[in-house]
């Protein structure tokens, strides 16, 4: 079962407040209602895909470069299927 993706107001306030504002997970979390753990696999996406400051670079800082490097990153892993 998938997720729907963070909205992109969403996303960019997950890179802001982590890297303008300091702010721990857990405060990003309960300040955005979504899941600490949801913040944390953005965060560790972005920063696989060099996306670790804010703001970001320039040519990364498009809508389009985090619409489809980022938003398309599923949180949550498929499970594996029951044999019957």
């Amino acid at each position: 079962m998938r997720t729907r993706p963070v909205s992109m107001s969403k996303l960019h306030s997950i890179l802001r407040l982590k890297y303008s504002a300091q702010l721990s997970r857990r405060e990003i979390a309960r300040s955005l209602n979504i899941s600490a753990g949801t913040v944390a696999n953005y965060l560790k996406k972005a920063n696989e895909l060099g996306v670790n400051q804010w703001p970001t670079p320039h040519e990364k800082q498009k809508n389009t470069f985090l619409s489809t490097k980022l938003r398309r990153f599923s949180t949550r892993k498929k499970r594996p299927s029951t044999p019957e």
